[in-house]
């Protein structure tokens, strides 16, 4: 059902009613949520890492606040409101990039850096757009654009908005590919220091991928839904309902998490370089200015075997580089470098190499044993990082194990 137009008085049906108030509804959670997100992160006493997220935050905000006007049956100026939620979705991609890049190399991006190659596609997506938001000049009524337009005027606007959309459609999973490409140097990076990857913004900048994700899909449910369909058939209530829920859902899981290193984890990461690790079968040349003696490296070496074997430090399941660099007293950097150079592998392969074996013996020792408490107990915090680490080490899954 559709509002009715009496006499310049705009009047509702009762499923018409039911839909805005619902609809309403909806946007009054999403505002309320983004605001709230928008507070605690700007008082977090942290700019460095929330300056991006509230940019994020902002641009949700104004998007919900558009999308909620452009819906309304007695909002004027709708054109106004669907040039606006296109353009703002433009933008969400590319801060989220900024975000990961920020939460990751300790500095704000520059805004500089992102002509021409970033602007460009945003600005021909913006000129695409100015047919819609002009549309009064092609024959339709810039406050309702219901309005009939020539069959020319019609396919034009139409045509630069699909091309427009186009472009979405191809930057979205272009910065959701780079947005992944960060994270994984990261994570490659952190795990230089922790046998488990630290949750914090960087798991947030995960569900916010998903957001971003999920949102993309939407909107081309939408675009799919108005060229084949045309009718609403209650379509345009779930993808509203799919898209708020799902964005407040994130957000209020995202805003509870903590930072991901300390501080003093994060300048210790600084100094072991750009990568965290040496270059894969050659890491000589990263050690080449160390003052670390053939004899010291031995005595750390048998300092850091005795730690896992006798002292079976693996176990804790918040055991760092920090904290086995702390338990032998030695610095994190000579650890570092014996573990890469003398023992030719890396911290959190050789943690779990020997929480892989610990979990072996179990099952050898008491094969009823459950799998997963055992893992558990053996310091992993994640059945899919054991799983994987239990193949790689032994080439077969638990299960198989046991059974063989």
């Amino acid at each position: 059902m559709i509002p009715l137009q009496q006499g310049g008085i705009i009047s509702f049906s009762l499923d018409a009613l039911a839909m805005l108030v619902v609809q309403s509804s909806l946007f009054a959670i999403a505002l309320a949520v983004c605001a709230l997100c928008s507070a605690i992160a700007a008082r977090s006493g942290s700019p460095l890492r929330t300056r991006f997220f509230v940019a994020y935050l902002a641009l949700e905000l104004a998007g919900f606040i558009a999308e909620w006007l452009m819906l309304h049956p007695g909002s004027p100026f709708k054109a106004l409101w669907l040039t606006l939620v296109m353009g703002l979705s433009l933008l969400v991609a590319p801060c989220l990039w900024l975000l990961a890049r920020e939460l990751t190399e300790r500095k704000r991006p520059q805004l500089t850096e992102l002509w021409p190659g970033h602007c460009l596609p945003v600005l021909a997506a913006w000129a695409l757009l100015l047919p819609l938001l002009l549309q009064s000049h092609w024959g339709a009524t810039f406050a309702n654009p219901q309005a009939p337009a020539s069959p020319a005027n019609s396919l034009w606007i139409h045509g630069t908005m699909l091309l427009a959309i186009a472009i979405f459609t191809l930057q979205v999973p272009y910065y959701l590919r780079r947005i992944s490409r960060v994270l994984e140097r990261h994570n490659h990076s952190v795990r230089t220091l922790f046998a488990k990857a630290p949750q914090g913004p960087l798991l947030a900048l995960r569900w916010l991928v998903v957001v971003v994700a999920t949102n993309w899909l939407i909107s081309l449910g939408r675009t799919l839904h108005c060229l084949l369909l045309g009718e609403d058939f209650g379509f345009g209530l779930l993808f509203t309902a799919v898209e708020v829920l799902t964005t407040c859902a994130v957000l209020l899981l995202v805003i509870r998490q903590t930072l991901p290193l300390s501080q003093a984890d994060q300048a210790l990461l600084d100094t072991l370089g750009p990568s965290g690790d040496s270059e894969a079968g050659n890491p000589k040349p990263r050690y080449r200015h160390s003052g670390l003696s053939d004899k010291d490296a031995t005595r750390i070496a048998d300092k850091i075997q005795h730690a896992l074997e006798v002292d079976q430090l693996y176990l804790r399941d918040d055991l760092s580089l920090r904290l086995l660099s702390q338990h032998i007293n030695e610095t994190p950097r000579y650890v570092t470098q014996v573990i890469n150079e003398s023992l030719n592998t890396r911290f959190y392969e050789i943690v779990h190499r020997y929480r892989v074996q610990h979990v072996a013996n179990q099952l050898k020792a008491e094969p009823a044993s459950a799998i997963t408490e055992l893992a558990f107990a053996a310091g992993f915090n994640s059945k899919s990082t054991f799983h994987s680490a239990f193949k790689r080490e032994l080439g077969m899954t638990p299960g198989e194990y046991r059974n063989s």
